[in-house]
């Protein structure tokens, strides 16, 4: 994908495209479909919204160098609008975190959280296990 966005029309290769603009649209797609309320994109299976809290940003290539490239994903809950990144911030590749988004929403996810006490050296008793 980073090599196409780098590719100019030229008169001799019909194979090239120049895209402009591309990080125009991408920060107000990813607020429509995973950011707002109202048009949220439910979940595939259950058809809900509520059950999917997460976005997942990605940060912006941070060396010039194709063979090993530097991008980072954080991770945020949608309902938490004070840790969120800016929208349209420069730092972040908004085409990227919008296509990454619209994958990951896909997957059902289950997280399991258990207190366990260590009865011996190789041993933990699970005292209260939690799935959601």
């Amino acid at each position: 994908m980073v090599k196409e966005r780098q590719k100019t029309r030229t008169d001799d290769d019909d194979d090239n495209v120049h895209i402009q603009q591309s990080n125009s649209q991408w920060p107000k797609l990813f607020e429509i479909y995973f950011l707002s309320s109202k048009s949220r994109l439910s979940q595939t299976i259950t058809n809900t919204t509520s059950d999917d809290d997460l976005v997942f940003y990605v940060t912006r290539q941070m060396q010039n160098d194709f063979h090993h490239p530097l991008h980072l994903v954080e991770v945020f809950r949608h309902h938490d609008s004070k840790r969120l990144p800016t929208l349209g911030a420069p730092e972040y590749d908004w085409e990227e975190t919008t296509n990454l988004n619209l994958v990951l929403h896909q997957f059902e996810y289950t997280v399991t959280t258990a207190v366990c006490t260590k009865t011996s050296s190789k041993h933990l008793q699970i005292l209260k296990r939690l799935s959601t």
